[in-house]
């Protein structure tokens, strides 16, 4: 037999939008779970700001080698390195529950004031997906302050003469040694924004589920997975965590995030109003007994991508 969709009403939570909570025939009414895996965070620098829009530069003291200059010659004067600047223009999103004087009088069950406790929830459940959009459009849509996507081959330094750097790989390839081995190289030979060596360490892999098997063959083995010789593997590819993240959209993309210190950080999750609360009413309708608003206000996006290594995946 077919599966049977059930009709979901929208708006007003009344006595006819909730028929289980009032259908003298149900002996118990179950709450489903309502579980936000809680993922995003680690990756992103939380600001507190209390402007509608909100703006970082970057400033550096990393000057040129000093040169040979001998007592009589002028001194050479050095100028530190300005960064770019990037621009969050914060965004407030509100929801609430309204509830009838009828809904609650007439329930069976105390099942209402349960249902009301998905507002919250809802709050989590939109953190993780403006912070797992970095990943999932950060190829072609979400940019950095240099104007580049977030996961590009043509990232500037901050001094142009430095040239250009890449933190994504130029193939689509899978989760194997030789792809990451790849990743830790670019990381290896990444320079700062003079020019000289800056190296980064992996810290974690980032993935989808669809992966876990080819990332845990990788971390977890103590020989070679591709080799039938059984060759011992190297200790960098059991060094870094794995981090699995169910709220990637792409089922190849993985991503290697490199050990950093918080104020390396490239990605920003400004909150202008964290979830707010308060309890909502009808003034035109007393019948409209019981309700609550959330309001929260906030912008999520990368101010540079540096700390990242991301591949497309195959």
């Amino acid at each position: 037999m077919a599966a049977t969709p059930i009709y979901q009403s929208s708006g007003i939570m009344d006595h006819r939008s909730l028929r289980h909570a009032y259908d003298k025939t149900m002996d118990k009414i179950i709450e489903i779970s309502d579980n936000v895996p809680r993922e995003g965070a680690p990756f992103v620098q939380y600001v507190d700001s209390q402007l509608e829009t909100y703006r970082e530069g970057q400033i550096s003291s990393v000057l040129e080698v000093p040169e040979r200059n001998e007592d009589t010659a002028r001194i050479p004067i050095l100028q530190a390195v300005e960064g770019y600047a990037k621009t969050f223009t914060n965004i407030q999103r509100r929801s609430g529950i309204l509830v009838s004087e009828r809904a609650v009088r007439t329930q069976k069950t105390q099942a209402i004031s349960k249902m009301m406790k998905g507002l919250p929830k809802s709050a989590e459940r939109l953190e993780e997906l403006a912070i797992a959009k970095l990943f999932n459009d950060g190829f072609a849509t979400e940019t950095t302050a240099d104007g580049s996507y977030v996961f590009a081959t043509d990232h500037y330094h901050e001094d142009p003469s430095a040239g250009q750097y890449s933190n994504v790989s130029a193939t689509n390839d899978t989760f194997t040694t030789s792809s990451f081995f790849a990743g830790w190289l670019n990381m290896q030979n990444r320079k700062n924004e003079k020019g000289f060596t800056d190296f980064m360490i992996p810290g974690q892999v980032l993935y989808p589920p669809a992966i876990h098997e080819a990332v845990m063959k990788v971390h977890g083995s103590d020989q070679y997975p591709q080799d039938s010789l059984n060759a011992e593997m190297p200790e960098l590819f059991g060094a870094f965590e794995p981090k699995l993240m169910h709220w990637l959209t792409s089922t190849t993309n993985w991503f290697i995030h490199a050990k950093a210190d918080e104020a390396d950080k490239g990605f920003r999750f400004i909150w202008e109003l964290r979830p707010n609360y308060m309890s909502l009413s009808d003034g035109m309708n007393p019948d409209m007994i019981m309700g609550k608003r959330l309001k929260l206000t906030f912008a999520v996006g990368a101010v540079h991508g540096k700390d990242w290594y991301a591949n497309n995946g195959a």
